[in-house]
């Protein structure tokens, strides 16, 4: 199947979050923004692919980003997040105990905040799964593809390939990540 093809197949397949069952087998995973506005600072059509991501496992990483409790490795709520900051009224916090600079970067956000934000995203999103044996070349072809506006970490596969463009969401969406590392930093004792 070709990335036309597989990008059509997500579309046709998704579904609100609470109802997607993946299996546990690897594969690409999308998220789609039901209605434009609902970011805010990012301007989206209706049903807009907002991320591709790949993982070694569906249902696992799926349940990671439905979770209530976020714990940092979700890198769609971390930009989402980053986005609805001010609107959800998010603090962010060091993924771990501080100990290295990823604890930033990687941040969560503290335990009421990360129930809003999953409120959020159910509210707000769709999800589909598709099954591929090597998830990272069929990521890195979806991404120069489609180029949704929060794949911002764009793989070098991706960046290889013809298709490829840079995404103009980039630079507002990384400084507002940036914004959330530097407060997780100030909230260690």
């Amino acid at each position: 199947m070709n990335t036309t093809d597989v990008l059509a197949d997500l579309a046709a397949n998704r579904a609100p979050l609470t109802d997607l069952n993946p299996p546990p087998l690897p594969g690409v995973y999308a998220f789609y923004l039901r209605n434009p506005g609902a970011l805010g600072r990012l301007t989206t059509r209706p049903d807009e692919l907002l991320y591709i991501g790949k993982t070694t496992n569906l249902k696992e990483r799926g349940e990671t980003h439905a979770a209530n409790g976020g714990n940092g490795f979700s890198t769609v709520r971390r930009s989402l997040g980053a986005l609805l900051i001010d609107e959800l009224g998010l603090r962010p916090r060091p993924r771990g105990a501080a100990a290295s600079p990823k604890d930033f970067t990687s941040y969560r956000f503290d335990p009421p905040g990360e129930q809003r934000l999953a409120a959020w995203m159910r509210e707000h999103l769709t999800g589909a799964s598709y099954c591929h044996l090597k998830p990272g070349d069929l990521e890195a072809a979806l991404i120069a593809a489609a180029c949704p506006p929060l794949n911002i970490d764009q793989p070098m596969k991706a960046q290889a390939l013809p298709s490829w463009r840079p995404n103009p969401h980039a630079p507002a969406l990384s400084a507002a990540r940036k914004h959330c590392a530097t407060l997780a930093q100030r909230a260690t004792p």
